[in-house]
């Protein structure tokens, strides 16, 4: 599999560390005073970034949103994230 993404990487001239972003990530929202106390899930997959779980408030999925695009190697963020009720 390794080989295979090797390979892939080399014809696209793009190699893709998905552990390496999730982790950059997932520092980021810890960092975040706002977020850290979250559960936010993050997956990636080629420079496509998916969040997932619940925040307290619209403007906090936003803001995990900008934190995910502010990210080396990320093109795209899927938020699947919803406001947790009261």
């Amino acid at each position: 599999m390794k080989k295979l993404a090797a390979t892939v990487g080399a014809k696209t001239g793009v190699m893709f560390d998905n552990a390496k972003v999730v982790t950059v990530i997932n520092a980021k929202l810890v960092g975040d005073a706002q977020l850290s106390a979250l559960k936010i899930n993050v997956d990636a997959d080629h420079g496509t970034v998916t969040l997932k779980g619940t925040v307290k408030s619209a403007d906090l999925i936003g803001r995990a949103v900008v934190l995910a695009l502010d990210t080396d190697d990320v093109v795209q963020v899927v938020s699947l994230l919803t406001v947790d009720k009261p």
